[in-house]
Formats: C-alpha cells, sequence, structure tokens
C-alpha cells in the first residue's frame, strides 16, 4: 500500500477552508495536524492515495494558481507549499515494496502569470580539473515515432564506429531540458572515475618530482 506524508504550509490562512476541503477526499483514515504560524498555517497529514491525484485536487481547488518545483530567481506568490515524503514501506497489494529508502520532493502553487519561456542548457558544459578544464557534451537528438504521434528527445552516446547506430541511453524524454539533465546524471559516474584517474596521475607526477629534488 502507498503510504505519503504530506506537510504543507499554507501562506495565507484565508484559504484555509478550501485546502482542508481538497484534503478531506485524501486523509483516509488519518488525522489532519493544523498549526497556526502567525498568518499561515502548517497542516501535516499520511494518505495512501496516489500523488497525483492528491496534486490534481489541490490545483482544482485553486484554479488561479499553477504548480512549479523551482522558485529561485523568480518572484513568485507563493500560495502553498507541498512536501511529500514517500515511505519506504509504500508498496502494492501483494507485498512488494516500491523503494527501499524514504523519497522526498517538494513544489510550490504560485500564482498564474506571463512567464518567459525556459532556456535549455548548452548541450556542452565543463568541468575542472584542477586548472584544466575539460569538454564533455550530452548527445540529444530529436526523435518522431512512425506509428504513432509521439515525439521527445533521446540521450544517445557514439558508438565511435562509422556507420554505426549510436546507443540510445534513455527512453523519450518530453523536453530538450530534461533530456539535458538527464545525461548529465548519466555522465557524471564516467567523470567522477576520469577525475579519480586524474588525481593519481597527479600524485605520481608530485611523487616523481619529489624523488627527483
Amino acid at each position: 500500500m502507498l503510504h505519503l506524508t504530506f506537510n504543507l504550509f499554507l501562506y495565507n490562512q484565508g484559504n484555509i477552508h478550501a485546502l482542508l476541503r481538497a484534503i478531506a477526499d485524501h486523509h483516509n483514515t488519518h488525522p489532519v495536524f493544523i498549526v497556526q504560524i502567525g498568518n499561515s498555517m502548517q497542516i501535516t497529514f499520511d494518505s495512501n492515495d496516489e500523488l497525483y491525484d492528491i496534486e490534481k485536487t489541490f490545483a482544482e481547488n485553486f484554479p488561479e494558481y499553477e504548480y512549479t518545483d523551482d522558485i529561485s530567481g523568480s518572484n513568485e506568490e507563493i500560495m502553498l507549499s507541498i512536501n511529500r515524503m514517500q515511505h519506504p514501506t509504500s508498496g502494492d497489494n501483494w507485498g512488494r515494496l516500491w523503494n527501499e529508502d524514504t523519497i522526498r520532493s517538494e513544489k510550490y502553487l504560485v500564482k498564474k502569470r506571463d512567464r518567459m519561456p525556459p532556456r535549455t542548457p548548452n548541450s556542452t558544459f565543463h568541468v575542472l580539473f584542477g586548472e584544466e578544464l575539460k569538454e564533455y557534451k550530452v548527445d540529444i537528438r530529436r526523435v518522431a515515432l512512425k506509428d504513432t504521434d509521439r515525439k521527445g528527445f533521446l540521450v544517445v552516446e557514439e558508438t565511435g564506429v562509422e556507420g554505426e547506430k549510436p546507443k540510445i541511453l534513455t527512453e523519450i524524454l518530453p523536453d530538450q531540458t530534461t533530456a539535458f539533465w538527464e545525461g548529465y546524471r548519466l555522465l557524471s559516474p564516467k567523470i567522477d572515475t576520469e577525475f579519480d584517474i586524474f588525481l593519481k596521475e597527479q600524485k605520481k607526477r608530485r611523487k616523481k618530482k619529489n624523488k627527483s629534488i
């Protein structure tokens, strides 16, 4: 059974009744804890319902607001912050567990407004090894499946063999930004390994230099 804990922070208690109506369908047999902090409210409850269903209910009760998971660098009017924790005891009806560790996530309901279109990161990025700047690239391909209307982006790895198809590293992703960060994540272990080799080589050079003195 799914086991979620929600810790909500409502920035204006004037919306508390609408929020409690949204919660009412999803807290099941669990109590709901409400703490007033100035003009704000902290609400905590457990639920066994799907995250998508709960967040959909919240959004339907506040149609003038929309979700975002990034408020850095923006002048957002935040109405509600939603901190979700999925417990490692979550599983299906056959006793199979979905996750071995606690999964946490946070998002916000913010006032709808006209926004600048998101900027996509450059596919080439750099990593500093000591004083050496190394270049890496996330190879992203736009794709469209012939038999369906599905379109999106794939992260691939070139084989290095002329004429050979590149190795596909991801499923079809919805946009180029998502593809970049997924490719960036996939490259991280390789970069960590190369950096470890770099450190060992530096150590060997220092030892050799000290012996020659």
